[in-house]
């Protein structure tokens, strides 16, 4: 993980966020109140005929009056994670789409609420900005550069969040990559370059040692 992480432990309010260009709003049900730019919300709503509580089951982003995008999204407490990842990743899927280099992740609940969204938020933010391998012309990577959480701060840096990130963008990469291209030079490039990343103890074997290691046990 590339992007630069933040953590601000104060709820966010629209004067915290007056310079945000892209944010994420992740509520729960009750946070119908001190919601940044709930006016502007409530217009959007009451234009598409849809109320507050739908945004548990379609996320909405709306244009703000200083060019922004800010995308909400009601995480209920009964969704499975799978559930509440499907709905993030439909609510960042506007924000993403405008190669932007950073974003605000806006938690609110209790505490233990909070944490829960952090995470999940953060997990799908970095795993879907992820760059993968692409042949076509067009394709752009992905800029982002810096995450802000907004009303947790966690007492770490979400280094097992970012290890889940580069193993779910490692096998993403395998899938994709055209069976031709899967050497084990490519397999070897690979596992250095997370043991790199992640400092890990790295060691390669020419193929007799592997062979003796492996055959070891049968010959006791």
């Amino acid at each position: 993980m590339s992007a630069k992480l933040r953590q601000n432990a104060e709820i966010a309010n629209e004067n915290t966020l007056k310079d945000s260009q892209h944010m994420l709003f992740v509520l729960s049900s009750i946070d119908d109140k001190n919601i940044p730019f709930k006016d502007n919300l409530d217009t959007k709503l009451k234009r598409i005929k849809s109320e507050f509580n739908d945004l548990n089951k379609t996320p909405l982003a709306i244009e703000l009056p200083n060019g922004g995008i800010a995308s909400y999204v009601i995480l209920d407490r009964q969704l499975n994670m799978f559930q509440r990842h499907t709905l993030l990743r439909k609510a960042i899927k506007p924000i993403i789409a405008e190669q932007t280099e950073n974003i605000d992740i806006c938690v609110f609940g209790d505490e233990a609420i909070k944490e829960a969204h952090a995470y999940a938020a953060y997990y799908v933010v970095t795993v879907n900005v992820a760059n993968l391998p692409s042949r076509k012309k067009e394709h752009k990577p992905n800029a982002l550069k810096c995450v802000t959480i907004h009303g947790y701060k966690a007492t770490h840096d979400y280094a097992y969040v970012n290890a889940r990130v580069a193993g779910n963008t490692l096998c993403r990469e395998l899938t994709i990559t055209p069976p031709n291209d899967l050497t084990p030079t490519l397999y070897r490039q690979k596992i250095a370059k997370l043991a790199l990343e992640n400092g890990w103890h790295h060691k390669e074997s020419i193929c007799i040692h592997l062979k003796n290691w492996v055959l070891a046990p049968l010959s006791l």
